[in-house]
């Protein structure tokens, strides 16, 4: 592939192919934020389109593998990018509605967590889903999850565990069940709760075990309490709106997932 012109680079992912290198071929990513670096990718990838009729995904992590169960394209988007779906503009409605089940694998033995797994999803996503976008920083209405003043409730997880995040419905109420979990995660599920952006200021970075039961209408007979009461009184957080400058990306292209 012939080089394009670098201020091209700079605002578009992309992938250049390496041949010749004894091991197959080496996929550098060009991106927003590195010019010229070469990114981690996963050593075998599978992308198979899923059936289960189902609504909800689910991430299972194991040393040197991560299973994406029932994904859809736009949520491996916001996987990769950190990002929350209002953060993504110009996906197509396919990207939001055709669902995937993602087996990938790397050549070591570390279980990579939500931040070290970015490169290898953003590698991914070119390769296989021929993604090209660039970035833009956009003024926006964005909720802020703070500590609450009354104290942090969440307590660290200590000993052994597989990591889990798991939202279910009972009763008119949502309840998610943490195991190992973290605030990147759990921003993520307060976005698409609120359907707003969620920016973390607390500044925690452990890993957590908690459950949080809130009322997905507070406003019933017994239901319960509503996201934000369920926040602070379960874990001392709290959500409170505020004007942040974003970065959003902007997709450019993206195709249906090339063949395994």
């Amino acid at each position: 592939m012939k080089d394009q012109q670098i201020g091209s680079m700079l605002n578009i992912g992309h992938v250049r192919k390496v041949s010749g290198l004894g091991i197959g071929c080496l996929f550098v990513l060009i991106a927003a934020h590195g010019f010229g670096q070469q990114a981690s990718t996963f050593d075998a990838i599978s992308i198979r389109p899923s059936h289960s009729g189902s609504e909800s995904s689910e991430t299972k992590t194991s040393p040197g593998r991560v299973n994406f169960i029932n994904v859809t394209p736009l949520s491996l988007i916001m996987r990769a990018f950190g990002a929350q779906e209002t953060q993504v503009i110009g996906a197509p409605s396919w990207a939001s509605q055709d669902r995937f089940d993602v087996l990938a694998v790397t050549d070591g033995p570390e279980m990579l967590g939500d931040l070290e797994r970015r490169p290898f999803l953003q590698a991914l996503l070119v390769e296989r889903f021929q993604l090209t976008f660039h970035k833009e920083a956009r003024q926006m209405s964005v909720l802020v999850l703070k500590v609450d003043k009354r104290g942090l409730k969440l307590q660290p997880h200590k000993g052994p565990g597989v990591y889990s995040m798991k939202v279910r419905s009972a009763e008119g109420r949502q309840i998610l069940e943490s195991t190992k979990g973290n605030l990147i995660r759990l921003v993520e599920i307060l976005s698409r709760n609120t359907g707003k952006i969620v920016i973390d200021e607390t500044g925690l970075r452990d890993d957590y075990d908690f459950k949080l039961e809130w009322a997905q209408d507070p406003d019933a007979a017994a239901s319960g309490p509503g996201l934000n009461t369920a926040l602070q009184e379960q874990l001392g957080l709290t959500l409170a709106t505020a004007k942040r400058p974003v970065e959003v990306t902007v997709i450019d292209r993206i195709a249906q997932p090339s063949a395994n």
